[in-house]
């Protein structure tokens, strides 16, 4: 569960009431919850930090939260992680019998095109702090946004 970083003292000092509360007051879950216990102890953190890093060098390359890493309220991780993987196994190939830190780099700018649109749109998704319709036109614009950006056809250029 995630909530406006303005939250989480109240969170941090009594979780298991604040987070209980936060799924009842969302009818839809209060319905599914029934008398459902918490089996084990909550953790958190406030932070989670976004950043990018060089994707590749002699003898490297990083993908997926290796390389760059967002807030996860969009759950966009492992999807992230697959299109580097698809895109760096094309770059090792590309440059396998030729230069290969001329693909790794091309790959790195490959890479930047798809999650850097991403990760800027994702903070202003993770903040919670706008009303409900812009949320989910927000919310509706990143689906979009990750459609044709996870399109290979879109980033090989």
């Amino acid at each position: 569960m995630q909530g406006p970083r303005s939250q989480y003292p109240t969170f941090r000092s009594d979780p298991g009431t604040a987070y209980v509360s936060e799924l009842r007051s969302r009818p839809a879950l209060a319905a599914l919850l029934g008398r459902a216990v918490i089996a084990e102890q909550l953790r958190g953190t406030a932070a989670l930090p976004t950043f990018f890093r060089i994707s590749s060098g002699p003898g490297w390359a990083l993908a997926g939260d290796a390389g760059h890493h967002k807030d996860p309220v969009i759950a966009r991780g492992i999807a992230d992680a697959f299109r580097d993987a698809d895109l760096l196994a094309s770059a090792v190939i590309d440059g396998w019998h030729g230069d290969l830190e001329v693909a790794l780099a091309r790959y790195g700018h490959q890479r930047d095109r798809c999650a850097i649109p991403l990760s800027d749109a994702n903070l202003g998704i993770a903040r919670l702090d706008m009303p409900t319709g812009k949320l989910g036109t927000a919310l509706t614009q990143m689906t979009a946004l990750e459609h044709a950006l996870d399109d290979p056809a879109a980033i090989s250029h």
